[in-house]
């Protein structure tokens, strides 16, 4: 009686599993199309994904939404007439959460009363003239031996070198460390690691979490003026917006510590992201008897309000608390 009441139970679960495993294969994008110029929107702009043979327009707003995707990175590309083409690369869609993208476009400037010559073979990319880089998240996802550390993932590029001293300290163009300036959605940040010492910007652990970043702008010469507290190198850090359909938790575990973010909307004009995280690095050094446990904790938010179409204020911090303890319950050490 018990094992033929427990077939029909069994029969359910085998037809309903595929179903599930297909039900959490699906991604989403959203975000707006706004004018780099003056930051009105742009109707009918046409985004296409070849990845995933999908085109979707705007619409009033400058406002588009695409579900159903299958995840996986992709490359977005946007057209607008009087706009020049932008192609947005490496896009990670995830089926745990919509990715929510601000994008801008180029305006045409018209030419009159003369002929304009252009050379495709012959193209200019950003990085060219101004010795910059840009690094999205999904590069630095998959950077080998990186462990979603920012400082790690950049030591790869020309013109960066990592001195051989405590920590990771960033050397551009043969600089000091203590010569290149970091910033965080435009606002100027001391340092991007955990145990920065003095005169130096790198250290054991990184400071910013992964889970925040959009992408990355590396600049390692030529940089604007504006930027005037920087000798060496710039590390311009963009932020992701908050998602905007329901609230939603990520729990992390990393090489040395644990956290969780938080994210989701604040009614309908604002998002907030929100995040802790802890070491445990300090419980297996005592499996080694290392005589100083070093323990940190840090924590990040970003809070977006959008009071109108072409306005937006930001409100982040970021901040870390780290100490160093003797371990005098050891063995004993040298």
């Amino acid at each position: 009686m018990k094992k033929a009441a427990l077939v029909p139970l069994w029969i359910c679960l085998f037809w309903s599993s595929p179903l599930w495993a297909q039900k959490i294969q699906i991604a989403s994008i959203e975000g707006t199309v706004v004018s780099i110029r003056n930051g009105e929107a742009i109707a009918g702009a046409q985004i296409q994904i070849a990845e995933r043979s999908v085109t979707a327009y705007t619409d009033a707003l400058g406002h588009f939404t695409l579900h159903g995707l299958k995840p996986g990175l992709i490359n977005v590309t946007l057209t607008a007439p009087g706009f020049e083409m932008t192609v947005v690369h490496e896009v990670l869609l995830q089926n745990h959460k919509p990715v929510v993208l601000s994008l801008r476009m180029t305006p045409i400037l018209n030419a009159l009363d003369e002929v304009t010559i252009t050379a495709d073979a012959f193209v200019k990319t950003s990085e060219s003239p101004v010795s910059l880089k840009n690094m999205g998240y999904a590069e630095m996802y998959r950077m080998p031996g990186a462990t979603l550390d920012l400082s790690k993932a950049v030591q790869a590029y020309p013109g960066i070198l990592p001195k051989s001293s405590f920590g990771y300290n960033l050397s551009i163009r043969g600089g000091a460390s203590s010569e290149n300036l970091y910033t965080l959605d435009g606002i100027e940040i001391p340092g991007i690691n955990h145990f920065s010492s003095q005169g130096a910007s790198g250290g054991p652990a990184g400071l910013v979490n992964m889970d925040f970043v959009k992408g990355v702008d590396i600049f390692t010469g030529a940089f604007s003026a504006a930027r005037g507290n920087a000798l060496s190198g710039v590390m311009d850090i963009h932020q992701k917006d908050a998602r905007t359909d329901r609230w939603g938790t990520r729990f992390t575990l990393g090489s040395t510590d644990y956290g969780a973010t938080l994210e989701g909307p604040l009614g309908k004009k604002a998002g907030l992201m929100v995040s802790a995280r802890n070491s445990f690095s300090q419980h297996y050094f005592k499996l080694f008897n290392i005589p100083v446990l070093p323990t940190y904790q840090d924590m990040q938010f970003r809070l977006k309000i959008k009071p109108n179409a072409k306005s937006e204020w930001i409100i982040t911090g970021i901040g870390g608390n780290d100490k160093y303890r003797l371990f005098l319950g050891g063995r004993g050490s040298d």
